[in-house]
């Protein structure tokens, strides 16, 4: 059957049918609002829309004004005309400050000033024609024009670039800011650092509402930005993202999302990055902390160094007046951090086969009779510090030192934007932050290092097809590279080794089956992390698309996406073997409780793959100018994950198990 192309005209020429086969089309679908996945949101909740009414002074509607706004940084002018009603709806604008110019026949012409557009807002301003001739003009401010949110049916805050950049802010983290919001508050986790832990879980941890900090969304520019378990973005070596020099303004959403978003129960943080305009501004900035501006914790014998230097420079200006722009900014750090730890070890009896208060109970090995410490134990002892702190009894002691931190990260950002046509805009970003460090893992004896990459890439291209009709495609690839483990600080001898001797490492060795330590026998972990070394490579690649279309009272949204999840780690398993003590005597009589030596051979490479679809409509319809009503719906898919790509790992389940999870009995 031969197929006709519709021209642009005649989706202009649809009318009001429009809005009715649009809600004909959005009864007719399902969901599953259900569904847990990876949080994400379309690109369309990155810009702005400026909406509003055109009265004359009797208040009568003036339909037919046209409207024409710029951007006062860049230049960038959209027009329209209003509808019957005398209403304008002008989307997909960056965020900024704009110049509204409205002219109808019969009138003066009205020209507001800067009309302030924050990320994702929808900016409601009223205008008031006087009667005149169009070469006069009436020029007036913002503040003298009413404009409101009418139409914002979520619960927000926006943080604007006065206050990212000039309040002060611990370690110029974002995430200062992000928990000053109500709800949102920052958790801790008090577990002693891992291999494993460490390599997946990098930035803040923020709760929203009490909920998990797997339920808050990150994205800059529009796209996700949070690492594979949804802390917020930054790296394991050094916490959260830096650049707050390259941040334009930032949105916190708690409540009543919009129909764009997705997965996200608790709360959306959405960044938007500085860009170039017609003027030029460029800064460098370097921010001191150490320690002779800090007091001695009361636990410290003496205060321990520290040195944090935080530097960059950021520079921004015009490429083609008008046209086309760039932004580019370079932030490091670089910090000595010290902090005094406090381990258990064995004391000196213990060290020498004693026992007990006055150290005269010998060691009892398995058969029940005193026993003399072995070679191999002694081997083992020698790894353990000397005690330096209060002696706690039955074989315990104190060790005290300092725990020297050094961390480097260096973060980079370019962003370009340049406009192709009066229809056409483009633009691109490229971020990337590399990190390192190195800390005492539980002893000097043994160090935690730890390195990261993240980049990401962004292309995003705008056409505005007609003035009611605006499509926005992007395309983005962020990619994290981690690595971490624990490795000796001191040569270990043949005799040190544990589990396969041939590895050559050493494993953990666990006394009262804890690191705390306690006078019941607990010494703190010695030896190498079980994953150690650990190595985990995400990959995510997204495409987006949103469309806006207005007409008359409606403004209606559809937007679909793609995202494709690359992970990739290879992890070693018990490389040195696991020991078990259940008391201090065991480990001196050399009787584990638990025993794990890892095989020859074993390979511990895995990758798993899976794909996101998401699409969503959303229709907001001004019923008068105080009220709008918002409609949205959002589905999303993600493909099962059923094996790695190695075929080492898989989801099992009965066949003849007939609980239902999802859908119908065995359909799971």
């Amino acid at each position: 059957m031969p197929m006709r192309t519709i021209p642009l005209q005649e989706v202009e020429a649809m009318g009001k049918r429009s809005a009715l086969l649009f809600w004909i089309a959005l009864l007719s679908l399902t969901f599953d609002p259900w569904r847990e996945s990876w949080v994400f949101a379309q690109g369309a909740v990155t810009t702005a829309t400026i909406a509003g009414d055109v009265v004359d002074k009797t208040g009568a509607v003036v339909p037919g004004a046209r409207i024409a706004i710029k951007n006062q940084e860049t230049g960038l002018t959209r027009e329209t005309t209003t509808g019957e009603q005398g209403q304008f709806v002008i989307s997909q604008l960056p965020a900024g400050r704009y110049d509204v110019n409205v002219e109808a026949l019969g009138f003066k012409r009205a020209i507001i000033r800067d009309v302030l557009l924050t990320v994702g807002a929808t900016e409601t301003v009223r205008v008031t024609l006087e009667v005149g001739e169009l070469t006069e003009s009436v020029d007036v401010g913002a503040e003298v024009v009413p404009v409101v949110e009418t139409t914002k049916v979520e619960v927000s805050t926006v943080i604007l670039p006065v206050q990212v950049r000039e309040l002060p802010l611990n370690q110029r983290s974002f995430t200062a800011l992000v928990t000053q919001q109500p709800g949102l508050v920052r958790m801790t986790n008090a577990t002693p650092p891992t291999v494993l832990g460490a390599a997946t879980n990098t930035g803040s941890y923020i709760s929203a509402n009490g909920l998990m900090g797997s339920s808050v969304a990150y994205l800059v520019d529009g796209v996700n930005f949070s690492n594979g378990n949804f802390t917020a973005p930054g790296t394991a070596a050094a916490g959260d993202m830096p650049g707050v020099e390259a941040l334009q303004e930032f949105k916190v959403i708690t409540h009543s999302f919009s129909a764009a978003y997705g997965g996200a129960s608790g709360a959306v943080v959405s960044f938007a990055t500085r860009s170039g305009t017609n003027e030029w501004h460029g800064s460098a900035y370097e921010f001191v902390r150490n320690d002779i501006f800090d007091a001695r914790s009361f636990f410290d014998r003496e205060k321990p160094p520290f040195r944090r230097n935080q530097f960059g420079a950021a520079l921004g200006g015009p490429i083609r007046r008008d046209r086309a722009f760039f932004f580019t900014n370079y932030e490091g750090l670089r910090q000595r951090l010290t902090t005094t730890e406090i381990s258990f070890v064995p004391s000196e009896c213990a060290r020498n086969g004693g026992l007990g208060g006055t150290c005269d109970f010998p060691v009892i090995g398995p058969g029940g009779r005193p026993v003399a410490i072995s070679p191999a134990v002694k081997a083992i002892l020698e790894l353990y510090p000397r005690p330096n702190g209060a002696d706690l009894g039955g074989g315990i002691a104190e060790y005290i030192f300092p725990n020297r931190q050094p961390t480097r990260q260096d973060f980079g950002l370019v962003h370009i934007t340049s406009t192709l046509s009066p229809k056409d805009q483009f633009s691109g970003r490229y971020s990337i932050t590399d990190a390192d460090a190195i800390a005492a893992f539980h002893f000097p004896t043994f160090e935690f290092v730890r390195t990261d990459r993240v980049q990401n890439y962004l292309l995003r291209w705008s056409r505005v097809f007609t003035p009611n009709f605006v499509n926005t495609a992007s395309f983005s690839f962020l990619r994290s590279n981690v690595f971490a483990a624990t490795e000796p600080t001191v040569p270990l001898r043949p005799e040190q080794y544990t589990g396969n001797s041939a590895r050559k490492t050493i494993g953990v060795i666990s006394v009262g089956g804890g690191t705390a330590g306690t006078v019941s026998g607990t010494l703190t972990l010695l030896g190498n992390d079980d994953a150690s070394p650990f190595h985990l490579v995400r990959n995510i690649f997204a495409l987006n698309d949103d469309l806006v279309y207005t007409r008359g009272n409606h403004t209606m949204k559809l937007g679909g996406m793609v995202n494709r999840f690359q992970w990739n780690w290879n992890s070693a398993v018990i490389p040195g073997g696991s020991y078990t003590f259940l008391t201090l005597n065991d480990l001196l009589a050399a009787n584990p409780a638990v025993l794990i030596i890892r095989r020859d051979g074993a390979d511990a490479s895995f990758g798993i793959r899976t794909t996101l679809f998401a699409w969503y409509v959303e229709d907001a319809w001004r019923l008068s100018p105080r009220v709008t009503l918002t409609l949205g719906l959002r589905h999303e898919f993600q493909v099962p994950i059923l094996k790695d790509i190695h075929n080492k790992l898989g989801n099992w389940r009965r066949p003849e198990d007939t609980q239902v999870t999802i859908g119908q009995p065995y359909d799971n």
